[in-house]
């Protein structure tokens, strides 16, 4: 793990690979009482990122959240949790949400490529 200064008030942090960062970022969230955000990449197929305050996950989003599954039930569910809510992202920043609408992907694949 490494972690780096504080830049424009965000510490960064990298975790091994096949980390399960999700999971570290909310006891830090919650045990701090801040604001953290989290990306990862899943073997150069897709990309995710998590972003919660005080332990709680505020919005998610993955670039194909479908990856692990073909079942119609699962893909709508995962589809909408998640799904790109930049309007979230702009009230826990406080950046304009005109700044983040359309940062994350710009669309999602819902099928894996194999599929």
């Amino acid at each position: 793990m490494l972690i780096f200064p504080p830049a424009n008030g965000w510490t960064v942090v990298v975790w091994p690979t096949y980390f399960t960062e999700v999971a570290a970022a909310e006891h830090m969230s919650r045990h701090l009482g801040v604001l953290a955000s989290t990306a990862r990449i899943y073997v150069g197929d897709y990309w995710a990122r998590s972003l919660l305050h005080d332990g709680v996950v505020l919005d998610r989003f993955a670039s194909m959240p479908t990856y692990f599954t073909d079942d119609a039930d699962e893909v709508a569910r995962l589809s909408s949790e998640y799904a790109d809510r930049p309007e979230v992202i702009a009230a826990a920043t406080g950046v304009p949400v005109d700044r983040i609408a359309g940062t994350s992907c710009g669309s999602t694949r819902t099928s894996n490529p194999t599929g």
